[in-house]
């Protein structure tokens, strides 16, 4: 049972490195909102995506991505976009973007980042 309970942590920490989300940014380009998520590693596929519509909420999920931002919680307070809340669990990150009013959005991957364009 111990080597199960050590193999589990083993294959934990090693997803942590293989890719994480290192930084996420966000600024105004004309009316739209861009936030970038940077990444260590290239990804494959576009992340999954939700919205809430009750709560305004966006929510990316990563497979296999650890968080490396060091920090939970971001302040961003730029047009309709209030904050960003990046958590991890044993096999994914996922990026919480709340939003004063529910937006229209736009993903794609450039480089070892991605990108989402939040249209007003």
């Amino acid at each position: 049972m111990a080597a199960l309970v050590l193999l589990i942590g083993f294959r934990h920490s090693a997803m942590a490195d293989s890719n994480a989300i290192t930084s996420v940014s966000a600024n105004h380009q004309g009316t739209n909102t861009i936030i970038t998520i940077h990444l260590k590693n290239l990804i494959r596929a576009l992340p999954v995506d939700f919205t809430i519509i009750k709560s305004a909420q966006i929510t990316l999920d990563f497979p296999g991505v650890g968080n490396a931002t060091g920090e939970t919680v971001q302040d961003v307070s730029l047009g309709d976009v209030r904050n960003l809340i990046v958590a991890q669990n044993d096999d994914r990150a996922r990026l919480v973007i709340n939003l004063t009013r529910s937006l229209n959005y736009a993903l794609v991957i450039d480089g070892l980042a991605v990108i989402m364009t939040i249209r007003d």
